[in-house]
């Protein structure tokens, strides 16, 4: 199997694991991902390990690992263009320094992360289709999250 299908696999797996309320597999499943991701150095997919490391984190109720883990990711896509991972890193970065009571951090990367949201939205043309992805991606529970914080 191809090697960014097996790192989607495990993100999404690593994800549904969390959902469930199930944080050791949601782990298991993501540090494969990291496994998987550190041989082609695949920015990316790192970025958005190191997210779901965090929000395991949150859920385990550990918040130094946490943070640790989404100041990984975002050593990772400072100064990268990498729009579809750096949105939901500063996403999570909102709300893990939201918790933590550091207000003004918690401002800072969702003024980020709503800039970049802002970009790509943009980015799509003014087509039928293009206005319903634009709705969707503003319509979604993260980007809405995102909206209401502050």
């Amino acid at each position: 199997m191809e090697t960014r299908t097996l790192m989607s696999l495990h993100l999404s797996f690593g994800r549904y694991g969390l959902a469930l309320g199930n944080p050791a597999r949601a782990r298991l499943e993501t540090e494969r991902l990291l496994e998987i991701a550190a041989a082609p150095g695949d920015l990316h997919f790192l970025a958005l390990g190191h997210r779901l490391l965090a929000q395991i984190a949150v859920a385990e109720d550990k918040a130094g690992e946490a943070e640790a883990q989404i100041a990984q990711a975002l050593a990772l896509i400072d100064g990268k263009t990498l729009p579809l991972a750096a949105w939901q890193v500063y996403a999570a970065a909102t709300e893990i320094f939201r918790i933590a009571g550091k207000a003004n951090e918690a401002l800072g990367h969702r003024d980020k992360a709503i800039e970049i949201i802002r970009a790509l939205t943009d980015s799509l043309d003014k087509t039928p289709e293009g206005l319903r992805l634009r709705q969707a991606f503003a319509d979604a529970p993260a980007v809405k999250n995102l909206q209401a914080f502050g």
